[in-house]
């Protein structure tokens, strides 16, 4: 402002100082008792140095962060040329609005894109091969949370009176891999929990009614008795 109006920074500080005063004066009664001007901060602003300078008391991360946006640099490519975490360059943005300085927002957003992914598994009109994508892309963490959109294939099995460990069921990895064969989208999952190695199976929401259908048909236990013969190795899901 001031290099524009051809003034300098105490005089743009006096300035917005009378002009504050002369509008409180104006002001009702009820709005000078609420704001005093003793509330009103008149100090110069800091200087982009003086910030710079401020900024190397915590680290001195804010100058380079800086000069990135002004390369008109991403979130994510300031995460990586800082080498700073996620977390610890959310707390620099905080700070940096204190200093006028607005870091750009996150373009991916794992959490928003989780959502939309979990929406598209609802969805029966997501194709077969965007379906298994998204399924290959879910961790056992997402399982465990119990997602709507998410299929426990154990729950499928025990609903048509199975269990997993059954004479007439397969184990979780070759379900998955029949089921991968009729053309609907499945995992398998696998944790390990000390020296025990968790196996979970999950397909989407939108194939459930056809996945109880094959899993309870006479094809299903055909493919069982074929198996069963031959002894094959399942391979790799």
């Amino acid at each position: 402002m001031g290099s524009q109006y051809g003034v300098t920074r105490e005089n743009v500080r006096q300035y917005v100082k009378r002009a504050t005063e002369k509008l409180h004066e104006a002001s009702p009664d009820e709005l000078k008792d609420r704001f005093d001007t003793d509330q009103f901060d008149f100090r110069k602003p800091t200087t982009m140095k003086q910030k710079f300078k401020l900024s190397e008391s915590h680290g001195g991360k804010l100058e380079g962060i800086v000069r990135l946006i002004d390369e008109g640099k991403s979130f994510d490519e300031i995460l990586k040329s800082t080498e700073l975490s996620s977390k610890q360059l959310y707390n620099v943005k905080t700070n940096a609005r204190s200093f006028a300085v607005e870091i750009p927002y996150r373009t991916s957003n794992p959490i928003r894109e989780l959502k939309l992914s979990l929406q598209r598994l609802s969805d029966k009109n997501t194709s077969i091969e965007e379906a298994q994508q998204i399924l290959d892309r879910l961790s056992v963490s997402v399982y465990r949370r119990n997602y709507e959109a998410i299929i426990r294939i154990a729950d499928i099995v025990k609903d048509l009176g199975f269990t997993i460990q059954s004479p007439v069921s397969p184990t979780l990895p070759g379900i998955v891999v029949l089921l991968k064969l009729q053309g609907i989208p499945a995992r398998a999952l696998e944790h390990k929990s000390g020296i025990r190695i968790m196996r979970y199976g999950i397909l989407a929401e939108a194939d459930k009614e056809r996945a109880t259908e094959y899993l309870g048909s006479q094809e299903y236990r055909d493919e069982l008795a074929r198996l069963k013969k031959k002894k094959p190795t399942p391979p790799d899901y």
